[in-house]
């Protein structure tokens, strides 16, 4: 009981700093939307963008099963790294890397969680166009 609780207090948290980046980037404030990005991912997710961006995807996978996060808190880490993306863009600096790294969170889900959904399906088949 105890747990349950810690991990929804976790992800209401979590659900109310990504709302608040999702009105950032509607708001066109790019480099405070990628600070607080940055901030949260060190904070909450043990990671530094930079090196999220470097590490190989055998790191990464490795980072993924050494922290254990909850399908909820991988789920969130999705949607905060998917608001970086720009499709629009192909020759962003780091874009491949996080769109890669994005695949992987979502295959994690599919495979250690069987964690399935159709806006992580369409976020899919975007990456995938985008690559």
């Amino acid at each position: 009981m105890f747990r349950r609780d810690l991990l929804l207090a976790e992800i209401q948290k979590l659900s109310l700093a990504l709302s608040r980046l999702i009105g950032l980037k509607e708001e066109d404030k790019g480099l405070q939307l990628e600070q607080e990005m940055d901030e949260l991912l060190e904070k909450d997710f043990g990671i530094l963008y930079t090196d999220l961006l470097q590490s190989g995807n055998a790191d990464f996978n490795e980072f993924l099963k050494e922290k254990n996060f909850s399908p909820e808190k991988l789920d969130m880490l999705s949607q905060l790294l998917f608001l970086r993306i720009d499709p629009d863009v192909k020759d962003k600096p780091g874009q491949k890397e996080l769109a890669d790294k994005l695949l992987l969170i979502y295959s994690y889900l599919e495979r250690n969680h069987q964690i399935i959904n159709m806006l992580n399906i369409g976020r899919q088949q975007t990456l995938k166009t985008y690559l």
